[in-house]
């Protein structure tokens, strides 16, 4: 029986992976308002809360660089790989992009650190003195999110291609408990730097959430760095128009951001908080949709199955928005 011209089992499932990402998505930024609410409780909106808002903006837009572009244009990959190679060429290659998505990460971490000053400069004009150097403490601290993004990136891929996506709808989670528990009972001590660490334990806390579904993936770690690899380079190169997307919206927010640094303190912040309603139905359910959609696309594309893509096509847009 069929569905909108799907396989009853393949609707079904999508359906039902819909409803939980939705769920998922729902629970994540209710406790991503929770967040926001106690950072508010805790630091106010002013002085370092603007400061500490601009630092993590800067690594966005670097993660931006690797695990949003990756992410996208990986899936596709994986489904050509895995109908040529079958399943450990595709863990093949996602070990092969781990481990250079890594390398590069570092790369761009050791180049941010150096270039910090500069960064702030750019993207916070109107900081200066004590705040200026708060900026640049808190950018430094906030580095290693790149290289963390980068993995939670390519491990999200892998497992939206194998139509996995409860962990990776669920790593909201862990990533806005570590905030809620750091600003309840360490904030007080540790104050905007603390913050900061638990920005870095955050990111590493989604990492964490998929290494099990990934394992029931049957994925494995092993090191290959192949920088020949054609699959590498194809999805490298693909990237190269949704990095540019990408970095065009988030700039469009650091450019707010940086007009806000000459209004009063807390304008910053105020903007980044209008920021995070403004994205809810977004969030919730429009990437639900695509999340679920776009590993089938992908899949029938490799297999040469315009048919397939038209038929799925056909329940996207069917799905309740």
């Amino acid at each position: 029986m069929v569905v909108g011209g799907i396989p009853m089992s393949t609707s079904n499932k999508a359906a039902k992976s819909i409803f939980i990402i939705i769920i998922f998505s729902l629970g994540s930024k209710f406790l991503g308002f929770i967040r926001e609410i106690l950072i508010a409780a805790k630091f106010g909106a002013g002085m370092e809360t603007d400061t500490y808002f601009i630092a993590i903006g800067i690594t966005t837009l670097l993660t931006a660089i690797l695990s949003n572009a990756i992410t996208t244009t990986f899936i596709p990959v994986l489904s050509e790989v895995e109908a040529k190679e079958g399943r450990q060429g595709k863990i093949k290659h996602t070990n092969n992009m781990i481990n250079i998505i890594f390398f590069l990460s570092i790369i761009i971490v050791i180049i941010a650190w150096f270039l910090s000053p500069i960064l702030i400069k750019l993207m916070a004009k109107g900081f200066y003195g004590e705040q200026y150097n708060l900026a640049v403490k808190l950018l430094r601290i906030g580095l290693p999110i790149v290289v963390f993004s980068g993995m939670v990136g390519t491990l999200t891929a892998f497992l939206q291609s194998e139509q996995r996506h409860y962990s990776s709808a669920a790593i909201g989670f862990p990533f806005n408990t570590v905030y809620i528990f750091f600003l309840i009972f360490l904030s007080s001590k540790f104050g905007i730097r603390g913050l900061m660490v638990a920005s870095v334990i955050a990111v590493m806390s989604q990492l964490l959430i998929q290494i099990p579904d990934a394992r029931k993936a049957d994925y494995r770690y092993k090191f290959v760095f192949d920088i020949n690899d054609e699959y590498i380079k194809k999805a490298l190169y693909l990237s190269i128009p949704v990095l540019i997307g990408v970095a065009i919206n988030d700039l469009n927010v650091i450019v707010d951001r940086t007009l806000a640094s000459y209004l009063v303190a807390g304008s910053i912040s105020a903007l980044n908080y209008a920021n995070k309603l403004n994205g809810l139905v977004l969030g919730v359910f429009v990437t639900a949709i695509t999340t679920v959609v776009f590993p089938l696309l992908s899949k029938e594309f490799s297999n040469d199955n315009i048919r397939g893509v038209k038929k799925i096509m056909g329940f996207g847009e069917s799905s309740p928005k």
